[in-house]
């Protein structure tokens, strides 16, 4: 199950097993490693575009002698 649905069955149904209101399902270590995974690569993305923003641009003239 993708990050986006496993959240969205948890903020929107409260993980509860179908057609049971008094039952969740189980979350397992390999979901939460998953998630936690999914963080970790979104953070380093930012963090990668971030540091290429702040980064000047090179430049390819050189200058006059």
């Amino acid at each position: 199950m993708a990050i986006t649905e496993c959240r969205n069955k948890i903020a929107h149904d409260a993980y509860l097993l179908d057609g049971d209101l008094r039952q969740r399902q189980s979350i397992i270590d390999a979901d939460v490693t998953d998630a936690i995974d999914w963080i970790k690569r979104i953070i380093l993305a930012i963090a990668t575009i971030s540091a290429e923003v702040r980064r000047p641009a090179r430049s390819t003239v050189s200058p006059p002698s």
